[in-house]
């Protein structure tokens, strides 16, 4: 009771003879003996970062606006996660998507 416990180990402990539950009731301070049933298979398929781009230096649009060379790009970070064990990023963060893009004009 005096160590910081995560809220499921609360709300979906064992409470009377017959629960069938994934936590121990929350007075139950007996060490935990070593078992497999803590260890699971991480099958994870991610996509960590994708960059595209484009660049130009001699398309017939930029010569008549003095441009010498034009470039997009976009950059995209932690695309997607697929696995079997959830990822934690602390109790209550979502998986987080960054996309960010530049411009480059010479003239």
């Amino acid at each position: 009771m005096q160590y910081n416990q995560d809220k499921r180990a609360l709300y979906d402990r064992w409470q009377k003879p017959g629960d069938v539950a994934k936590f121990r009731r929350i007075n139950d301070v007996a060490k935990t003996k070593m078992s497999s049933r803590f260890v699971a298979d991480d099958n994870t398929l991610e996509c960590k970062s994708i960059s595209l781009g484009y660049e130009s230096t001699q398309a017939t649009w930029l010569k008549p606006m003095g441009i010498s060379s034009f470039s997009f790009r976009v950059y995209m970070n932690d695309i997607f996660l697929l696995s079997t064990v959830k990822e934690e990023r602390g109790l209550d963060y979502p998986f987080q998507r960054a996309v960010s893009a530049s411009l480059s004009i010479r003239f």
